[in-house]
């Protein structure tokens, strides 16, 4: 069979635009599994030009957000450019990241997409004090996506539930399927057990992998590992992919703004640090689903994550990590227990590590999210 992957978008559902973003992985794990692929793509340099300065004319004269890259009006005129393409193509449906691909699309063949969250599950959450005609056209075209698909599939409960609950989407339409680890060669069983063994039980090493310093709560990483040295445990903190707004200096921290995983020298410094820490600190403000456990997970490292958006149903506690709220001390405190009591009995911190690496193995990776949707779209077809 062959599918058709519209590639038109501005953000990390777009293949074209690098080559460890979300579209590469379904692309090639369709293929994996016997797919063709055809990634039809048309641009405008003009378009986001001229929304992005109607962005600043928004702040300045009504002092309101505008995301751009989100205009609908960009996604109708790019999806003109893309139809007879579509429908002139021998692909048997349509498969995307997203509901902007997929919106305006005047097609006869079967549209399926995967997302983590409806647009209204981020209006004040991931984004604030956005204009309301903007919040409305967004609406409308989530729903003309959602009435569009033959079937949806949400990474979360979380995110199925706000399609089912404010756009009326069919329950039956819906499935929920948890997506991948965005790794090309990770360990293997008998890798991650030399991996886990070789970890240092004299110090813990934690580490925080983002782009939003805010948004990934790395203060809130910051000020846990400071209360865990403050007990006695020896303890460092890794922060990658960003920085915080003003120069901070802890001597347990160490800030690396960015690695490119697109090189050889980046994948090995980035497998280097995962396969030296014992815990991937999430703790986001929000949060639709978190690749990032996926890949923390793939490397044997639970995952201690904010109980906020679709963490909750990723994290399972003593399982694959915890859920906790980091703004709640007393809970904190708790959990710091569960902590000196791994690091005390290293056999039950490689228990829960290996717990983490089969979750990965037996769920959190792209091979079983792509065998769940062939099936929903093969029995839908």
């Amino acid at each position: 069979m062959k599918f058709i992957y519209p590639a038109i978008t501005f953000d990390h559902s777009n293949p074209l635009t690098n080559n460890e973003l979300i579209g590469n992985y379904l692309i090639s794990t369709f293929e994996k599994f016997g797919f063709q692929s055809e990634v039809i793509s048309t641009n405008s340099i003009i378009l986001p030009l001229l929304y992005g300065l109607k962005k600043y004319f928004i702040k300045y004269a009504f002092g309101k957000n505008y995301i751009h890259t989100h205009e609908p009006k960009i996604y109708q005129r790019l999806t003109g450019k893309i139809n007879k393409t579509i429908n002139d193509s021998d692909a048997d449906f349509i498969f995307a990241f997203g509901t902007l691909p997929v919106a305006y699309l005047q097609t006869n063949k079967p549209i399926y997409f995967l997302t983590d969250a409806t647009f209204m599950n981020l209006v004040d959450y991931y984004h604030f004090n956005l204009p309301k005609s903007f919040i409305d056209r967004n609406n409308e075209l989530e729903k003309l996506a959602f009435d569009k698909a033959r079937k949806i599939f949400f990474s979360t409960q979380w995110a199925a539930e706000s399609a089912i609950n404010f756009y009326n989407i069919p329950k039956d339409k819906i499935e929920v399927v948890p997506l991948g680890a965005n790794i090309r060669n990770s360990p293997n069983a008998t890798e991650i057990l030399n991996i886990i063994n070789q970890r240092t039980s004299n110090k813990i090493n934690f580490v925080i992998i983002g782009k939003d310093w805010e948004r990934k709560g790395s203060d809130l990483g910051i000020k846990f590992v400071e209360k865990l040295i403050k007990m006695g445990i020896e303890a460092n903190l890794t922060i990658i992919g960003m920085l915080p707004k003003s120069e901070i200096s802890y001597p347990f921290l160490k800030i690396i703004p960015f690695i490119d995983k697109s090189t050889e020298s980046g994948k090995i410094q980035f497998a280097q640090i995962l396969e030296n820490s014992h815990y991937l600190l999430f703790p986001s403000v929000a949060e639709t689903f978190g690749h990032v456990i996926c890949e923390a997970n793939a490397y044997g490292i639970p995952v201690i994550g904010q109980n906020t958006g679709g963490i909750p149903e990723v994290i399972h506690n003593n399982r694959n990590g915890f859920v906790i709220d980091f703004n709640n001390n007393r809970e904190i405190q708790e959990f710091l227990q569960i902590i000196l009591e791994n690091y005390n009995n290293f056999n039950k911190y490689s228990e829960l590590a290996l717990n983490s690496f089969n979750e990965y193995s037996s769920k959190l990776n792209w091979d079983y999210s792509i065998k769940l949707m062939i099936d929903a779209i093969h029995n839908s077809l």
